[in-house]
């Protein structure tokens, strides 16, 4: 996904930095890219990728020769958001579709239906839900062989007549306690699945935010040949990015942080995870210091207080995240912002 993201945003910004008019209506490229872009008089631009036509907006500031460049739709295949395929949307719209009540509760049957080719319409949130999957995956694979016809009924026991076809169609007689291993992986996986469902759409709108909210700012050139030469530096880089370019975790401490999403990991008496509480911020991170106060996405008055600062050099900008809470207190995180640089061709 950075790749993709890295890529999307450098082609922003060649929209941008022709914010003189004897560029609008004209397409550009990147040096060994074929996907165009052009951007308008009325600071948006248009990019034209394989996914689909990704729309944003420019801020040109002449004086400064800089262009920041941000996404305002972007095509959700590039989320691979189960159910959601083959448009473009904008930040809220997607949000709007990740925050629906029956989302996690629909996310498991629409995996199911994208991999497998049908909707079980299986109730996850009542007991025995992972049984019912497991012999909903082995009715469809009964149905790839033709040893069942119809529509999947709940009520068979389509693991025992897959188990029973195996042994039919095989030299090799598998042992009911080897094909109770095989079962118990796949039951292992969708455990793990419908465990991690409800924090599921927490992560995937901290990725969005991360898409969407991210400004890119470069200083922008021309060379003698008349392409356009952009630059990332990192007296420009907005803190924000910064932020949301820490992707790190402590072990010791049970606490992780990725696409601004703080996550503890609780554990069991035996040390083992049992699952996540995550937690949100709101802050703007105007200035190069100053405070972060993590939210929990379940219970507003739960918070965790932590305290930031940023270093810069002329090739390196570097978020270090320090915890007040003494429970954290020996946790730091830090940034490790990648700068880039580009080059727009002018396409005839």
């Amino acid at each position: 996904m950075k790749k993709a993201v890295t890529l999307i945003m450098t082609v922003l910004l060649a929209a941008s930095v022709f914010a003189e008019n004897i560029f609008e209506g004209k397409r550009f490229s990147t040096d060994g890219d074929k996907d165009l872009y052009k951007f308008k008089k009325d600071k948006t631009f248009e990019y034209a990728r394989e996914e689909g036509i990704i729309f944003g907006k420019y801020k040109l500031d002449e004086k400064k020769k800089t262009i920041a460049i941000s996404m305002e739709k972007l095509p959700v295949d590039l989320f691979n958001i189960p159910g959601l395929s083959g448009k473009t949307l904008s930040k809220s719209e997607i949000i709007r579709y990740i925050s629906d009540k029956d989302f996690g509760k629909n996310m498991i049957n629409l995996m199911l239906e994208e991999k497998l080719g049908g909707n079980p319409g299986i109730d996850v949130s009542k007991e025995g839900a992972a049984d019912e999957i497991v012999n909903y995956i082995c009715f469809k694979e009964l149905s790839l062989g033709e040893k069942v016809q119809g529509e999947f009924d709940k009520n068979k026991d389509y693991k025992k007549i897959l188990f029973d076809t195996y042994n039919e169609m095989s030299d090799y007689l598998a042992s009911d306690s080897e094909f109770e291993s095989m079962m118990g992986l796949i039951r292992k996986e969708i455990d793990e699945t419908l465990k991690n469902a409800k924090s599921t759409d927490k992560k995937l709108e901290s990725g969005i935010n991360r898409i969407f909210d991210t400004v890119v700012v470069f200083d922008y050139s021309k060379a003698d040949n008349g392409n356009i030469l952009l630059k990332e530096k990192a007296k420009n880089v907005p803190v924000k990015n910064l932020f949301y370019s820490i992707n790190d975790e402590n072990y010791e401490k049970r606490i992780c942080i990725n696409n601004g999403l703080l996550a503890v990991i609780e554990v069991t008496e035996d040390n083992e995870p049992k699952g996540m509480t995550f937690y949100a911020t709101t802050d703007s991170f105007k200035k190069d210091s100053g405070k972060i106060t993590f939210v929990s996405t379940n219970n507003k008055k739960d918070k965790i207080q932590a305290t930031y600062s940023v270093t810069r050099t002329d090739t390196e900008a570097v978020m270090t995240i320090n915890f007040v809470s003494e429970k954290f207190s020996d946790a730091e995180f830090k940034s490790s912002y990648a700068l880039s640089e580009e080059t727009l061709i002018e396409q005839k």
